[in-house]
């Protein structure tokens, strides 16, 4: 038993602390890499940015129309229809 934690405590400190210093590495390797072949030199900063097109003036664009609070149900439903029931023994 005291193997079986050792072991699970041994594993949870190499994931807490040695393993993000092996992935920053290895993502900071792969990029190098990727940089120098030439694979990042084409990257348009605005690819990702929407076109911002002059508005003609006097017209209005609207992207978002939040939707309108509905009524509290609570307060106008009447009530429901009252049925009979047996108890069962």
């Amino acid at each position: 038993m005291t193997k079986f934690l050792i072991t699970i405590f041994l594993i949870y400190l190499f994931m807490r602390f040695v393993f993000p210093i092996l992935l920053r590495w290895a993502i900071k390797a792969f990029i190098k890499k990727n940089i120098q072949n030439g694979r990042f030199t084409n990257i348009d900063p605005n690819a990702f940015r929407p076109a911002n097109e002059p508005q003609p003036e006097g017209e209005v664009k609207v992207n978002y129309i939040p939707k309108q609070p509905q009524p509290n149900q609570a307060k106008d439903f009447p009530g429901g229809e009252y049925v009979d029931y047996e108890e069962v023994k």
